[in-house]
C-alpha cells in the first residue's frame, strides 16, 4: 500500500496533449502474507516508511463531447493517462530489504470540463 500527494506544473498544455512533471511525498507499507494464520503477530512487516520521489504525467485526449444542459453547453472528454515515476524510501529498518519503488500507471479517463 502506498499513498501520498503529487504536485507539479504543466509544461505542455495543448489541445490534445498535457505533460506535467511532478514531485511526490507519501508513505508506503509492505506486509508479507506468508503466514496466513489469522494472527496479526505472525505477519512480517517488511516496509513501513515515508517516501519522496518524482515522476511525469502525460495525458492524451481521445475524444471530446459537447452536451447541452438547461443553462449552457457542457464539455467532457475521454483520454488516456500515462504516469511514470520513482519513489525513494526514506528509512528502511531491515538490512535485507533494499530498493526503491519505480512505477508506471496507465488509465482510461473520463473528464468533465475543458481538457
Amino acid at each position: 500500500i502506498d499513498g501520498g500527494l503529487k504536485a507539479g506544473i504543466l509544461l505542455v498544455r495543448g489541445k490534445r496533449v498535457n505533460i506535467a512533471p511532478y514531485a511526490a511525498i507519501g508513505g508506503a507499507s509492505l506486509i508479507s502474507n506468508l503466514y496466513d494464520t489469522g494472527n496479526d503477530d505472525n505477519e512480517f512487516k517488511a516496509v513501513n516508511t515515508f517516501f519522496y520521489g518524482a515522476g511525469l504525467h502525460t495525458e492524451i485526449k481521445i475524444k471530446e463531447i459537447d452536451y447541452p444542459t438547461p443553462y449552457e453547453v457542457t464539455r467532457a472528454y475521454f483520454s488516456i493517462k500515462l504516469e511514470a515515476g520513482y519513489n525513494v524510501m526514506a528509512k528502511v529498518k531491515e538490512d535485507y530489504f533494499r530498493g526503491n519503488i519505480p512505477y508506471v500507471s496507465l488509465a482510461a479517463v473520463f473528464g468533465m470540463g475543458q481538457f
